[in-house]
């Protein structure tokens, strides 16, 4: 069991130490931000951006510090940061703790995917509608 347990703390330590490098290198990837670079499967398979078009954009305004361009880029780009953010303290400290440590069991979270998917959908259907899709 405590093999285990350290195992877990490894991936956790290994999980935030990737997302803070991801971070760092998103604050100095310009040509990124700037959209000259489609990363979108879906927009290059079929010329119609997804619902989530904009967000890599948006994550490398924020981590440049510019909070307005990555909500102009995105809406839901704060909000989702925020989540995957308050996700990995919650696996700490659940880790830490144990199981009992969080009331977030499988069909939260299984709701907060749903909600997300349904925001991120409804976010894509009007911006389609009002034209207003990140080139």
């Amino acid at each position: 069991m405590a093999e285990a347990h350290r195992s877990g703390r490894g991936l956790w330590l290994a999980v935030g130490a990737a997302a803070a490098a991801l971070w760092a290198l998103l604050a100095r990837a310009p040509e990124l931000a700037a959209g000259d670079v489609v990363v979108c499967l879906f927009r290059r398979a079929t010329g119609v951006p997804c619902p989530g078009c904009g967000l890599t954009r948006a994550f490398v305004a924020m981590a440049g510090g510019e909070l307005g361009a990555a909500v102009a880029l995105h809406p839901l780009a704060p909000l989702l940061a925020a989540q995957l953010g308050l996700a990995w303290l919650a696996w700490g400290v659940r880790l830490h703790r144990g199981p009992g440590a969080l009331p977030l069991g499988p069909r939260t979270v299984a709701w907060l995917v749903l909600a997300n998917a349904v925001a991120l959908l409804a976010v894509w259907g009007i911006r389609l509608a009002t034209g207003t899709l990140p080139a």
